[in-house]
C-alpha cells in the first residue's frame, strides 16, 4: 500500500517541473531576460551564431531537443543497466534528485547567463525524463496487471493537482 502511495505522490511532485520549468514560467523568463538582445532589434532576443541571428524561440527549441536527444539515446541504456544490475531504485533516486537540484539552482540565473541556464535546462530535463524511465518501471512491480490502469490514473490525477499547486505557489 505505501509503495503505491509513494508512486502516486512522485507523480504529484514531479508535475511541478513540467509546469514550471518546461511550461509557462522558465521559458518566458529565459526568452525575455536571460538571452541577450539581438543586434539591431529593439525587443527581440536570441543568439548570433556564425553571423546568423537565431531567435529565442529557436534557441529554446534546440535546448529542448538536446535534452530529448540525450534521453532518447541514454535512457534505454541506463534502463538496461538498471535491469541487469538491479539498480532501478538507485538510478531513480539519482536522476530524480540530480534533476531536482539542478532545476532548483535556476533561481540563481540572471540576465545574460544563457549558457549556464541552457546547460541547466538540458541537464534537468534529461534527469527529469530519465527518472520517469525508472519510475514507470516500478508500476508492474507494485501493482497487479488488472490494477495498473487505476493506479496509473491516480498518479495522473494527483500529478495534475501537484502541478497546479506548484504553479500557484511559484506564480
Amino acid at each position: 500500500m505505501w509503495r503505491k502511495i509513494a508512486w502516486v505522490l512522485y507523480d504529484c511532485g514531479n508535475s511541478g517541473y513540467g509546469l514550471i520549468i518546461l511550461g509557462p514560467m522558465f521559458a518566458p523568463f529565459f526568452l525575455r531576460h536571460v538571452l541577450p538582445p539581438l543586434p539591431g532589434e529593439e525587443t527581440a532576443r536570441g543568439l548570433v551564431l556564425f553571423g546568423n541571428s537565431i531567435g529565442g524561440d529557436a534557441v529554446f527549441a534546440m535546448l529542448t531537443a538536446m535534452g530529448a536527444l540525450l534521453t532518447a539515446v541514454l535512457a534505454p541504456v541506463l534502463g538496461a543497466v538498471a535491469d541487469i544490475k538491479g539498480w532501478t531504485k538507485r538510478l531513480f533516486v539519482l536522476f530524480a534528485l540530480s534533476g531536482s537540484l539542478v532545476a532548483m539552482t535556476s533561481v540563481f540565473v540572471g540576465e545574460g547567463m544563457w549558457v549556464t541556464a541552457g546547460v541547466m535546462f538540458v541537464v534537468s530535463s534529461f534527469c527529469f525524463a530519465t527518472s520517469l524511465t525508472f519510475y514507470n518501471a516500478f508500476l508492474p512491480v507494485i501493482s497487479r496487471p488488472e490494477k495498473q490502469g487505476s493506479l496509473s490514473g491516480y498518479g495522473f490525477a494527483f500529478g495534475y493537482l501537484g502541478g497546479a499547486m506548484a504553479l500557484v505557489i511559484a506564480g
